[in-house]
């Protein structure tokens, strides 16, 4: 039986990045240092999503990157990055490279498209091509998953074909007025994805009205998904991100302390 730690996930990138853009967007208070093995090593968690984000870090960067992610019992990498790297608007991916470094780093367990469903990227990022990456990842010499990430604000019938042909489905709540729903849309993206491990993914800012998430919707987040994943109807949780860890976030102190409390318990 595993532990409940051994369920979560980071969703780790390049230090500093959720600040910047143009005037900070995102509205946070200050700017991060904290890269995603410092991240895992703050919280307690023991497994990373290396995604790129702002176009960090470039694909020829992943191999020395990865050297640091050592430590980390389970890696999964970006195919795709956040819809502000705007490498891969006509299809780009680092496919090829997530596949020569998983053959030298057994950690490695699969790879990630990152927002995957943004309305510019819906035309070249096909259903079709969708499941060409995960045919190639399954029919590696060590068998990969492919990860998708779904938002509450894709919960469409047109979002199933895209997804259907991933392993994982990571669900998350960008705006943080939604979140007293998330149990019933955790439900809902079972009911579309059937076949797939659902993993939900835990915000500890408000990304969606740029601003703090209250202490009390954080508590009952954290609760939420407790309870769905001692029960299974979940697989794992990640937490969004060490970008966000070191600038003195009262939900990041709220997580890390959860996390001590049921980390060492027994789960399915």
């Amino acid at each position: 039986m595993a532990k409940l730690k051994d369920k979560l996930w980071l969703w780790g990138q390049t230090a500093g990045t959720h600040t910047i853009f143009p005037e900070n967007i995102f509205g946070l208070p200050k700017q991060s240092r904290m890269t995603p093995l410092e991240g895992c090593a703050y919280l307690g968690i023991p497994n990373v999503c290396r995604v790129v984000m702002a176009g960090q870090p470039k694909a020829d960067e992943f191999a020395q990157e990865m050297i640091a992610l050592q430590p980390l019992k389970k890696v999964v990498w970006s195919i795709v990055g956040d819809c502000d790297s705007k490498g891969y608007q006509d299809g780009t991916n680092d496919l090829d490279t997530v596949l020569r470094l998983a053959e030298k780093n057994e950690n490695i367990v699969g790879g990630v498209l990152d927002d995957i469903l943004n309305v510019a990227r819906r035309e070249v990022f096909t259903p079709e091509r969708i499941k060409e990456y995960a045919d190639i990842l399954h029919q590696a010499k060590r068998p990969l998953q492919l990860w998708s990430v779904l938002y509450e604000i894709e919960l469409f019938d047109w979002a199933v074909p895209y997804l259907q042909a991933c392993d994982v489905c990571t669900f998350w709540t960008w705006f943080g007025k939604n979140l007293p729903k998330l149990e019933q849309n955790i439900e809902t993206v079972r009911k579309m994805f059937p076949k797939q491990a659902v993993y939900a993914g835990i915000y500890m800012w408000d990304y969606g009205e740029h601003k703090p998430l209250s202490n009390e919707i954080m508590q009952s987040q954290l609760e939420c998904v407790y309870r769905l994943l001692k029960s299974g109807e979940i697989k794992g949780i990640i937490f969004c991100s060490n970008c966000i860890a070191d600038i003195g976030l009262e939900t990041v102190e709220i997580t890390r302390q959860w996390i001590k409390e049921h980390g060492e318990e027994d789960v399915d």
